[in-house]
């Protein structure tokens, strides 16, 4: 029965690997490497670089493929002067080419994030993580304001309003020659 016993131990210290998941955000991974130090001493640590480009817009489509609606129909999303001239361009896009832009935004998106924790890091010694987990968090946000059609056509109208101010700032500036004062003769 001995003989079997230190078999079977033979066999679980060659073979047995336990693989653990601690993100570097937050207190809890020194807390434990404190508590247990055989954690750091008698482990191999492997860092996991950033999820490349490719990665991150296949998890956003995927988890864009359940959101419904989300065809952009340009002439009656938009109102005002602005709606008037799209009205004359008027454009449909369908539900797949908005999900992948949306899907190449988003990842867009969180990599300036990460960039710009790198300059943070550098400026103000000081670390800002993005990690897997704020990418789905990012995802689900952005699903949240595709699912909730009055906050996206609320968001549509606004930018649509932007575009038409930012058009009368711009006539305005041309407009308005700079004055010339005389000073006393």
């Amino acid at each position: 029965m001995e003989n079997l016993w230190d078999f079977f131990i033979d066999k679980v210290r060659k073979n047995l690997h336990i693989v653990l998941c601690f993100s570097p955000v937050g207190d809890k991974f020194r807390i434990r490497a404190r508590q247990f130090p055989a954690l750091v001493n008698c482990t191999m640590f492997d860092c996991f670089h950033g999820w490349p480009n490719e990665a991150l817009v296949n998890v956003a489509q995927r988890f864009l493929t359940d959101v419904p609606n989300v065809e952009v129909r340009a002439h009656d999303r938009v109102h005002g002067d602005f709606a008037n001239h799209m009205a004359q361009h008027a454009f449909i896009l369908s539900g797949e080419t908005v999900r992948e832009n949306i899907a190449n935004h988003m990842a867009y998106a969180h990599q300036c994030v990460t960039e710009a924790s790198v300059r943070f890091l550098e400026a103000f010694r000081r670390y800002n993580y993005t990690t897997p987990k704020s990418y789905l968090e990012l995802i689900s946000l952005y699903k949240q304001l595709l699912e909730g059609g009055s906050k996206t056509s609320a968001i549509v109208n606004l930018y649509g309003q932007q575009q038409h101010l930012n058009t009368r700032v711009s006539k305005e500036g041309q407009n308005v020659s700079p004055k010339r004062h005389k000073q006393g003769s």
